[in-house]
């Protein structure tokens, strides 16, 4: 069985197709060119398709999925995850920090905290039970250096590899 795995973010979007549990390929892509259609979306054929999309403006993208593949699309939630969630507003945790929760869960049975950079960088604490505690949002790395530059105007701007 062949998985799709889509990580739309923010930013950046990342694609994977697994069998079994061995990865067989990779696409990283601007999240914006696929939702403006500068870039073309081609997917090969899969038997499901897993999507975490944190961005409303991206569901065009996910919808975009839904049309082109030809097999069940599974967006990740909160709701149906199984986590045992301890979060003020468990309807607007975001899909990649559930995501997340369920990897660690995978990996680390003595519990885990996740961190988590991209645009934004998070940390989410996961207990030993599976308990989902959530934890800080900070910048990410990209945006505190592009902050930094423009509130310290001697600061010279870097470029990050």
């Amino acid at each position: 069985m062949q998985i799709l795995v889509a990580d739309i973010g923010n930013t950046r979007s990342t694609l994977g197709l697994f069998q079994a549990c061995q990865l067989l390929w990779r696409r990283d892509i601007a999240t914006d060119a696929v939702c403006d259609g500068t870039e073309a979306l081609v997917v090969e054929r899969c038997d499901a398709c897993v999507v975490s999309c944190v961005s409303a403006r991206a569901s065009f993208f996910v919808n975009l999925l839904k049309r082109q593949l030809k097999c069940p699309v599974f967006e990740v939630s909160a709701a149906q995850s199984g986590l045992e969630i301890h979060y003020a507003h468990p309807e607007r945790l975001g899909q990649d920090r559930v995501a997340n929760a369920l990897g660690a869960m995978l990996y680390a049975d003595t519990g885990a905290i996740v961190v988590d950079c991209g645009t934004a960088t998070h940390f989410d604490v996961i207990s030993p039970t599976g308990a989902f505690y959530g934890g800080p949002i900070l910048a990410g790395v990209e945006t505190m250096a592009e902050a930094l530059v423009q509130r310290i105007p001697h600061l010279p701007a870097v470029e990050l590899d």
